[in-house]
């Protein structure tokens, strides 16, 4: 418990210690270009030619606005977390509105490093900007599912109906989330695979968050040929049997197996179980049981059918 409480402190004390050190660099950095642009003699230009000079100013602007952009956005964006951490005593950074302004906030930087670049080479925005007008809104059209997916990731973010560590169901899909980024969700699926969903997918399918659940009420759906269901009540305790070594994180008198849906040749199940205290690896570990022993029962039923 202890440790797992320093793990927590960990998370918060370790990105701050990185944002302070690239704090520093930066302010050291621009205390140094401005002494260079600002305090150097101008009798420099005596010792170089023109075109030397008019290059270490564009380098001087480009790195100087970069860096003035980038402490900027450094001083808004831990404003806006620290005051969030302190106001919600949060534990972890894995939080989707400390993810969401980290992703607004590296947008931010990347746009200074693009108007840093053009003033490293001299070049003015609004021209810039103007003389591409016609390739920009070609661009426009052309990136417009990845412009659609960023905004999607934002609303996400900001929704707060899916965290990292839900378990959840997007569509046909079911596993844990692992992140979530402006293009994509990454989820851990039962068979310890990666799945990158475009968040327009995610955005466009239904949701189950199996981790914000009402009650610690769980059910597993299978679906079962009638000719292995001679008595429900034995597959019932079949399964409930099964469960025996997790019986300290479960409720024995929940057990419960219904039929969900009737269709021509099959039967959909659902074995219900309540837990103790919510605990999603338990519960994971419950699912694969009860998924396996399904699969047992229906084989051990077709071999004695077939005898």
């Amino acid at each position: 418990m202890e440790e797992s409480e320093n793990n927590k402190t960990n998370e918060i004390i370790l990105p701050l210690f990185r944002w302070r050190l690239s704090l520093i660099i930066k302010t050291i950095i621009l205390v140094l270009v401005v002494i260079i642009k600002f305090v150097t003699p101008e009798n420099l230009k005596e010792y170089i030619n023109d075109r030397i000079y008019t290059n270490i100013t564009f380098y001087l602007n480009a790195i100087l606005f970069y860096v003035i952009g980038s402490l900027s956005i450094y001083f808004t964006k831990t404003t806006i977390l620290l005051l969030y951490i302190r106001k919600n005593k949060i534990t972890t950074l894995h939080n989707n509105f400390v993810i969401g302004v980290n992703q607004i906030f590296a947008l931010g930087e990347g746009l200074a490093v693009f108007f840093a670049i053009l003033l490293l080479f001299g070049i003015n925005a609004v021209e810039f900007f103007t003389s591409i007008s016609i390739f920009a809104a070609a661009l426009a059209l052309l990136f417009k599912d990845y412009i659609s997916n960023m905004i999607n990731g934002m609303i996400m973010m900001f929704a707060n109906e899916i965290s990292i560590g839900d378990y959840v169901r997007i569509g046909l899909h079911k596993g844990r989330i692992m992140d979530i980024t402006l293009r994509n969700i990454h989820i851990a699926t039962d068979d310890d695979e990666v799945l990158f969903l475009p968040n327009n997918v995610v955005f466009t399918n239904e949701i189950v968050n199996y981790s914000r659940k009402i009650g610690t009420k769980e059910s597993v759906e299978f679906e079962m040929d009638y000719a292995y269901l001679d008595d429900i009540r034995t597959l019932e305790e079949y399964l409930s049997n099964a469960l025996q070594e997790y019986e300290q994180y479960l409720d024995k008198d929940s057990f419960n197996l219904k039929t969900a849906e009737l269709r021509k040749d099959y039967a959909l199940l659902k074995f219900q179980f309540n837990l103790v205290t919510p605990d999603l690896d338990v519960e994971l570990k419950i699912r694969r049981i009860v998924a396996r022993k399904v699969v047992s029962f229906m084989r051990d039923k077709n071999k004695s059918l077939n005898h």
